[in-house]
This record gives structure tokens, sequence and C-alpha cells, in this order.
């Protein structure tokens, strides 16, 4: 019954087939030869995305420059889970076909239509990960589904949700700014006789001197600290599915990156405050 049940859990959905795993699979010329024609005919597919977002990244080093590192970081961490991975059963899984198909109508669409660069890199992603649970099941899926999802750090984020997020983090380096000098003319004025203090208007913080002067300072859209976040976020992902063993602690390292990253930008547009007496 054992030899019977083993042949009929086919591999492709192909009765009498018996299950193989990843290492079995791939040496296989004929496999490793399907591979190779189904990852050239992904990135032809998808290679305006690709196109776009290297230009993306070479345009704007300074926002999206990591961009070029986290493939690499996603290949590390497939190479770290590489035993789990080889030992992994591979069997055709057709649910994934869902994600798949979704993936490939939707791309061409956010492509030519709403012409929206971050969601043509959902889609791609959606595709990505459609082939593989779709092709190899859910047992290769529980390895390699970190190291696809940290791919999503490489899709340069829409304009639109740049400048709604860039106008609040002004406000937040602004108001945090002026409240930073402020506690630091408090502590100075019980040394000296004197002190200084800050205000805001709108994006603009003013620094008075000791000596009466005032230094209007804006803040303006590079001091808001967007880049920072982004930067913090994406090597707190790398950081997190590295190092940290526990999900608690990749949940509290990802959860922290972002207020993290806005308060050093607060002490950033504090210090320049400082810097301009």
């Amino acid at each position: 019954m054992s030899t019977t049940a083993t042949s009929m859990s086919g591999v492709g959905g192909l009765p009498g087939a018996p299950a193989r795993t990843l290492r079995e699979l791939f040496t296989s010329p004929p496999m490793v030869v399907g591979v190779s024609i189904l990852a050239v005919g992904f990135l032809a597919f998808f290679y305006e995305f690709f196109t776009r977002q290297a230009k993306f990244s070479l345009e704007k080093p300074q926002d999206w420059g990591h961009s070029f590192l986290v493939p690499v970081i996603s290949g590390y961490l497939l190479w770290r889970e590489r035993e789990a991975l080889m030992s992994s059963r591979a069997r055709v899984f057709w649910p994934g076909l869902m994600p798949l198909v979704l993936g490939l109508v939707c791309y061409p669409f956010m492509l030519l239509g709403i012409k929206n660069h971050m969601f043509a890199g959902a889609s791609m992603l959606l595709s990505l990960f459609g082939i593989v649970l779709l092709l190899a099941g859910p047992s290769v899926m529980r390895a390699a589904f970190l190291p696809i999802a940290y791919l999503a750090f490489g899709v340069t984020i829409s304009e639109q949700v740049m400048i709604a997020l860039t106008a609040k983090l002004q406000s937040v380096a602004a108001s945090g700014g002026v409240l930073t000098i402020n506690i630091l003319g408090q502590v100075y004025g019980f040394v000296a006789d004197n002190t200084f203090f800050a205000e805001r208007s709108g994006q603009t913080m003013t620094v008075v001197t000791p000596a009466g002067t005032q230094i209007p300072l804006e803040i303006a859209a590079a001091c808001a600290g967007m880049r920072m976040v982004v930067a913090f976020a994406a090597l707190a992902g790398a950081v997190a599915l590295i190092q940290c063993r526990h999900w608690w602690q990749r949940t509290a390292l990802l959860l922290l990156a972002i207020p993290v990253a806005v308060f050093m930008n607060v002490l950033r547009v504090a210090a320049l405050g400082l810097l301009s007496m």
C-alpha cells in the first residue's frame, strides 16, 4: 500500500510520477532546462518593470539606490535556506494558479492603464509567488516566502504616496525640531543668564539666538526624512530576516524601524537648527 500511495503522489499532477525533492529535480537536465526557460520568460514578460526600476534607482540613488542590493539580499536568504529548500518535496499545487493569473492579468493594466509602477511591481511579485507555489507547492514556499516577500523593498513607492507621506513627515520634523531646541534652550537657561528657543510657522522653523537674532530655517521636502524611513525599513527587514530567529524579534524590529528613523530625523533637524546659531 505504501508503494502505491507514493507512486500516486505525483509531481506535476501526473499519475505514477513519484514525489521528488528539489535536489533530485535539479539534478535532472530536462528540469534545469525547463526552469531556465521559465526564468527567461519571466524576465522577458516583466522586462519593462525591471528597466523602469533600474532607471528610477540610477536617477535617484539617494532614494532608491538600495533597490540594487535587495535581490542580492533575497538571494542570500534563499542560499541560507538551501538545505530546507533542496530537501522539500516539490509538487504541483493548483491553487497557486490564482495568484499567478491575477498577477499576469493585472500587470499590463498597471503598466499601460493606470500607469502605476508600484502596483506593477506588486503584480510582478504576485506572479513570482504564484509560479513558485504552483510548480513547487506549499512545502517549498515555506522556505521561499520570506526571501520573495523581501523583494518588495526593491520596488519604488509611487509619487502620490511619497508626496502624502513627505508632507506629514515635514510637519513631524518641524514640530519635533522645535520641541527639541526649546528643551535644550531651557537646559541652557539654567547655566547661562540667557536662553535660545525656536518657533514654528508652517514648514518653517525660526531659531531665536541668545542675542535675539532670528534665523528662519525651512524644513524642505528633502529634510522630511522619507529617505531615512525607506532606508531604515529595508535595513531592518534585512537584519530581521538574517539575524533574528524568533518571529516576535522580527516583528519588533520592523515595527521600531520607522519610529527610530523619524526620531533620528528630528534630531538631525534640531542639530541643524543649533548649528545655524
